[in-house]
């Protein structure tokens, strides 16, 4: 089966020279009527802060399953104290819940830095499953995530490790090719049972972008119209070929 999720990020401190948070208000919409025009669901992992900014974007994820992406959405929370971690994951969950009117049962680590500690605190706050393990060689974060946190694949806790994040990176997908995205998925199904694919709000977003004191748009968000264009090439293949479904879906 194949688990789609999206992770809402939004911009952080990278402000467009409008201060708006255009990551939240073009990629939220466009992927719920991607989702829409599709008649399919996908899994949204949404930062607390994020939520009491941005509130009337975020009410359009309301029919959706909601994920816990931390409260501030910090990189490295892996290596944050014990009660950092808790902090992150709890008043988070307090202000998705309660926004949504629902049970969260699922999170996802930012920067997929996830630890032991963390899955505790999940646990005993009657989370279902954790989707922040990679398990495919994606560098950096396999060799600092997946490898080091093998153990973690011992616990009877719901762990759902991220098969293939897109496009590749995340963010720039100037270097990608539809191909060899193609080929990378096919390889992954036959090896994977139940396949997570992770997109991300800025991944449609097609403005360039300009900041308050420099041009950084190709350096490190890529060219945005031709990321647009990839990202839904391969989405709409994705959902042609294969039957998509949230992942509390894909829970034992």
């Amino acid at each position: 089966m194949i688990g789609l999720s999206f992770d809402i990020d939004g911009m952080g401190k990278f402000r467009d020279e409008s201060e708006e948070d255009i990551f939240l208000e073009i990629g939220i919409p466009r992927i719920v009527d991607f989702l829409e025009k599709n008649k399919i669901e996908g899994t949204f992992f949404v930062v607390g802060n994020n939520i009491k900014e941005h509130r009337k974007v975020h009410r359009l994820l309301k029919k959706f399953e909601i994920g816990n992406h931390s409260l501030s959405h910090p990189y490295f929370l892996g290596l944050k104290s014990p009660e950092g971690q808790k902090k992150e994951i709890l008043e988070a969950d307090k202000i998705i819940s309660s926004f949504y009117g629902k049970k969260i049962i699922g999170f996802r680590s930012p920067d997929y830095s996830i630890n032991k500690n963390m899955i505790d605190i999940l646990k005993k706050n009657n989370y279902r499953y954790d989707s922040s393990l990679i398990r495919v060689v994606y560098p950096f974060h396999y060799l600092r995530n997946y490898l080091r946190n093998r153990e973690l694949t011992k616990d009877k806790f719901e762990l759902m490790p991220t098969s293939l994040i897109l496009p590749f990176n995340g963010t720039t997908n100037v270097t990608s090719n539809f191909g060899v995205m193609k080929a990378l998925f096919k390889f992954i199904k036959m090896k994977d049972k139940n396949m997570v694919l992770v997109f991300h709000d800025r991944d449609f977003v097609d403005k360039e972008l300009g900041f308050k004191n420099f041009h950084m748009s190709k350096k490190l968000f890529g060219n945005r119209n031709k990321a647009y264009e990839k990202t839904l090439r391969f989405l709409n293949w994705v959902v042609k070929e294969n039957d998509v479904l949230p992942l509390k879906h894909l829970l034992q």
